[in-house]
Parts: structure tokens; C-alpha cells; sequence
């Protein structure tokens, strides 16, 4: 039952983040739809970057389409996640809105901000949640 209302509460989560996202786009963007762009595996696997990621990247943002970047991952704030992502792409300007990773979802969760909650990470766990 309480991983039913958790999973309850992280989709409705993770759609009042999308809408969030597409809402502060909106205003700068013509298109209808945005593309949502999976990382690992699509712009880059493993070391090796796969060739297109960025000219595509750059074609969409040019016809004013709305890009956003999806992970499993997290370890990292979104704003260094998407820095990142930038440098080792070549591609200038992404925002930290444009980053979906597996805690953002939660941040939307604010009664249990105040509350005793178990959380399990590495590294900047600790940060990211506090963010």
C-alpha cells in the first residue's frame, strides 16, 4: 500500500515537474511538443559520444523545439548534471530545467520536506536532497 501512494505521489510528481518545465518554455518556444532525450545510450554510450547528439540537439533548438534530457542517474544537482552534459557534447546554454534524473521527481514532494525520510545515495546524496 505505501509503495502504491509513493509511487502514487512520484507520477503525479514528475507531471506537475514536466508541466513546470513546459510552462517556463512555453514562452520562448513556439513548437507545440518538446523532445525528451534518454542520455545513456542515445547521446552518448559509455565513453563514446554517438555522432549525431549534438547537431540534432542544435537543429531542434533552432526551430525553437523544446529539448529535455532524461537519466536514471543521479549523484549529481541537475545544474552540474547538465553542465556537463553540455561540455561533453559542444552544445552552450542548457538550463538545469531541461535535466530530469531520478531525485527530481521528489523535489516536488514538499509535506515530507519536514518529516523523517529514509534516503539511500553516494556522493552528494546528501546535497542533492537538501537542494
Amino acid at each position: 500500500m505505501l509503495t502504491k501512494l509513493l509511487n502514487n505521489k512520484m507520477l503525479t510528481s514528475l507531471r506537475a515537474t514536466s508541466r513546470a518545465a513546459a510552462r517556463r518554455h512555453a514562452s520562448r518556444h513556439a513548437s507545440t511538443f518538446a523532445v525528451a532525450f534518454d542520455i545513456d545510450g542515445v547521446l552518448y554510450r559509455g565513453s563514446d559520444d554517438i555522432a549525431p547528439a549534438k547537431a540534432v540537439i542544435e537543429t531542434l533548438r533552432k526551430k525553437n523545439i523544446p529539448v529535455l534530457f532524461l537519466t536514471n542517474g543521479g549523484g549529481l544537482t541537475e545544474a552540474l548534471k547538465v553542465k556537463h552534459l553540455g561540455k561533453r557534447l559542444g552544445v552552450n546554454g542548457l538550463k538545469p530545467e531541461q535535466m530530469f534524473q531520478s531525485h527530481t521527481p521528489m523535489k516536488q514532494l514538499d509535506e515530507y520536506k519536514d518529516k523523517l525520510v529514509l534516503a539511500v545515495g553516494k556522493d552528494q546524496a546528501k546535497h542533492i536532497l537538501e537542494t
